[in-house]
């Protein structure tokens, strides 16, 4: 919980049925259904407003790669 709030790793859950998805397309043959595409589509661009919203509030550190000594 030090670098993401509680509001955005909740908001991450919601792509969780992608991952089934492609799990029981990938282990159990079922079938793809594209409604699954459009959903993490739309789940995905919120989840990006709600990610810049909290980085310019300062609840989300951004994130800046370290320097490796040379």
């Amino acid at each position: 919980m030090k670098r993401f709030s509680e509001t955005l790793i909740s908001f991450f859950d919601l792509l969780s049925p992608l991952f089934a998805t492609i799990n029981a397309y990938l282990f159990h043959s079922e079938p793809f259904h594209p409604i699954i595409l459009l959903s993490t589509a739309v789940v995905s661009f919120g989840l990006l407003i709600v990610y810049r919203i909290e980085v310019k509030q300062g609840y989300v550190l951004s994130f800046k790669p370290s320097q490796a000594p040379s």
